[in-house]
C-alpha cells in the first residue's frame, strides 16, 4: 500500500500489515525514537523531558512504545508541545497497555497515531514486546536511549535500530545507577554514540538549522523582528535558551555559588539525600547549569 511507512518496507522481519488509529499516518520526514526503562529515576525523567522537549521544539515527531517510564514521558512531552507522536503497541490498537496510559493514548491520536501489526482485539503479550520494538526503531530516523538497566527492552530497540542501519544515541548515566548500566554499555561497545546535551543530538541529526528556522518563525508570528530566510540559513544556529532550574536544582546551585564544591559538601550543606543531589547534578550538567571541574567536584557555569 502506498501509505505503508517507507521506513518499515525493507527492515528485517518487516510487518506484512500495519493497523493505524489516529489523526495522522506514521510517516514523518523527521522522527526520532526515544526509549528507556519503565523504572525511571529522577535523573532519567529530567533527561527524557530535556531531550524530548528539544526535539519537539525542532519540529521532530517522537516515536516510542507507550510503556511506563521513559516512553510515556517522551509521548507526553510531544503532545504537550503539539508535536505528532507515534506509539507502537504490543497488542491491538484498541487494547492499550498499560491501562494507566489510556488517557495519554487518547491525546496521542488527536495529533499523532497508535500503530500495531496485530489486529484490533488482540491483547498485549510478553513475547510481542520484543517484536514491537523493531517497529519503534524502524519508524524513526534515529533511536535515543535515555536510561536502561541490564536486560531492558530499550536495549532490544537499540539492537533493532543498529541492525536496520539507523543511528543509535545514548545519554550517559551515573556509574553507580543500575538503570544506567545499559546506556553506558551501549556507549562502551560503540553500539550507540554518546550525546550529553540536546544540542549535540540535534547537531548529529543535522537539525540545528531546522530548529533555528523554527525559532525564527515563532518570532515572526509574535511580531518580533528576524533576519530574512536566506540570511537565516547563512548564519550559525543560535544557541538554545538555557532551561530554567527546578526547585531542587535551585537549592544545589545556591550552595555551589561561592565556588567549586565536592558532592559530599553539597549534601552536608543542603541537607538533601545524596541520591537526589547526584541525579540533580547529572541533569544540571546536561542543561549546562554546572560543570564537573574534577571527579565529583562541581562549579556553576
Amino acid at each position: 500500500d502506498e501509505d505503508f511507512p517507507e521506513g518499515l518496507r525493507d527492515i528485517p522481519q518487516s510487518p506484512p500489515v500495519l493497523f493505524v488509529r489516529g489523526a495522522a499516518g506514521p510517516q514523518f520526514e523527521q522522527a526520532v525514537a526515544i526509549v528507556g526503562t519503565r523504572h525511571v529515576t529522577p535523573y532519567g525523567r529530567q533527561a527524557t523531558e530535556l531531550f524530548a522537549d528539544a526535539l519537539a521544539r525542532s519540529g521532530v515527531a517522537i516515536v516510542s512504545g507507550l510503556a511506563r517510564g521513559v516512553d510515556a514521558i517522551a509521548h507526553r512531552v510531544a503532545v504537550d508541545a503539539g508535536v505528532p507522536t507515534v506509539a507502537a503497541l504490543a497488542g491491538g490498537i484498541d487494547r492499550v497497555y498499560p491501562r494507566e496510559n489510556e488517557g495519554l493514548s487518547r491525546r496521542i491520536v488527536e495529533n499523532g497515531c497508535l500503530v500495531s501489526e496485530y489486529p484490533p482485539g488482540i491483547p498485549a503479550r510478553p513475547d510481542y514486546f520484543p517484536r514491537r520494538n523493531r517497529i519503534v526503531s524502524g519508524l524513526a530516523k534515529a533511536t535515543l536511549v535515555v536510561e536502561a538497566g541490564e536486560g531492558s527492552g530499550a536495549l532490544h530497540t537499540a539492537n533493532w535500530a543498529f541492525e536496520q542501519g539507523r543511528d543509535v544515541f545514548a545519554v550517559p548515566g551515573p556509574v553507580f545507577s543500575r538503570q544506567s548500566w545499559g546506556t553506558n554499555q551501549l556507549i562502551r561497545e560503540n553500539t550507540a554514540r554518546l550525546v550529553a546535551t540536546p544540542e549535540q543530538l540535534l547537531e548529529e541529526l543535522n537539525l540545528l538549522a531546522a530548529g533555528n528556522q523554527l525559532r525564527l518563525m515563532e518570532q515572526r508570528s509574535a511580531g518580533q523582528p528576524g533576519p530574512a530566510p536566506a540570511a537565516a540559513l547563512a548564519v550559525a544556529p543560535a544557541p538554545a535558551a538555557r532551561p530554567a532550574a527546578t526547585p531542587d536544582e535551585g537549592k544545589v546551585l545556591h550552595w555551589i555559588a561561592p565556588g567549586p564544591l565536592h558532592i559530599d559538601e553539597i549534601v552536608r550543606a543542603s541537607g538533601l539525600p545524596i541520591a537526589l543531589v547526584s541525579s540533580t547534578l547529572q541533569v544540571m550538567e546536561l542543561k549546562g547549569l554546572v560543570r564537573q571541574e574534577r571527579p565529583m567536584v562541581y562549579s556553576r557555569t
